[in-house]
């Protein structure tokens, strides 16, 4: 079992894509990573723009200890995020 993962979190709209895990030893991503992730992106592409319509900072990486992960909403699919702190 993980005791840590890696999550891609929609600055828009805070859904998020996890796509790595650690054990301790390395990180690992399970299998068809690219192909989920390539989804998770166009699902974000079409209707999830920031206010200046570019997408440059749609999208944030945290880990489960992240300090500026406010909350983890796993029935609703959303991470909440400390605000302004994306990178």
């Amino acid at each position: 079992m993980a005791n840590n993962r890696m999550y891609l979190v929609c600055n828009v709209c805070n859904d998020f894509f996890s796509f790595a895990k650690t054990m301790g030893d390395g990180w690992y991503t399970k299998q068809n990573t690219t192909d989920d992730l390539n989804d998770f992106f166009d699902k974000h592409d079409h209707d999830h723009k920031l206010e200046d319509g570019t997408g440059s900072k749609q999208f944030t990486y945290v880990t489960e200890i992240d300090p500026k992960v406010k909350l983890y909403d796993f029935v609703n699919h959303k991470i909440l995020l400390e605000v302004n702190d994306t990178r």
